[in-house]
């Protein structure tokens, strides 16, 4: 008897325990989703409540903090990147982000203080960096995303795929050698890039009128080569 009993609490922390990793998964896939969705599309719920924006104890939420409250830049300064830190198996940290998107993408200059943060859920994370910028009055942005599952999520969009309507069009694009795509909203004239490197990382630029060959220039000066590759995927078990 003691021994049915053993075997069936063990049994029962097992079950609770991958319960417990799969609802961790599904919570972190759907905020960075979420964030994805931002990226791509603006935040369209801005207003709206949302059970993710409440951290949990698994969270760790590491954010940008402007060191000048009087400075446009927060006191932001860029400094470089030491690549050579990065490592395939970590997510790479919001202020590197942040210092890999230079600070001139041609004649439009950073005009704000940057965004960025990381966010932990257990041994699931993601993190990103972004910068706006002006030029006169015209306005663009630009943002880095590192997740592990980018290319999962966004595999179709950046294979050979390519959708037109009176809307806008969408279709695939390479920069470098790194999947994406480029979008136009034919209403508002917004554009938009995005690329995928490395099957984790996902660079977006957006403005308005922007032709894609300027964009994919913009994209071209970064330093993508210098980004870690993905994690290995986990081998399968005989």
């Amino acid at each position: 008897m003691k021994l049915l009993t053993t075997l069936f609490f063990l049994t029962f922390t097992m079950v609770n325990t991958v319960f417990a990793q799969i609802q961790l998964k599904e919570k972190l896939s759907k905020k960075a989703n979420q964030e994805i969705d931002k990226f791509l599309f603006g935040d369209k719920n801005k207003n709206q409540s949302d059970d993710t924006n409440t951290n949990t104890d698994d969270e760790v939420l590491d954010t940008y903090e402007p060191s000048d409250s009087s400075d446009p830049l927060g006191g932001y300064r860029r400094e470089s990147v030491n690549y050579g830190t990065m490592s395939p198996s970590e997510v790479v940290g919001f202020r590197d982000l942040i210092n890999f998107l230079p600070d001139e993408l041609g004649d439009y200059r950073i005009a704000e203080k940057p965004e960025g943060s990381t966010t932990r859920y257990g041994e699931y994370r993601y993190s990103f960096g972004s910068k706006s910028y002006s030029k006169g009055d015209e306005e663009l942005k630009a943002s880095i995303f590192d997740y592990a599952q980018t290319a999962s999520l966004l595999g179709l969009y950046a294979n050979q795929y390519e959708h037109e309507s009176t809307d806008g069009v969408m279709r695939s694009i390479e920069v470098n050698g790194n999947p994406g795509w480029y979008s136009a909203n034919y209403d508002s004239n917004e554009t938009n890039l995005a690329l995928v490197v490395n099957g984790r990382f996902l660079i977006t630029i957006s403005g308005n009128g922007l032709e894609e060959a300027t964009l994919k220039r913009y994209a071209a000066g970064m330093d993508l080569d210098q980004l870690p590759e993905a994690p290995p995927a986990p081998e399968e078990e005989d």
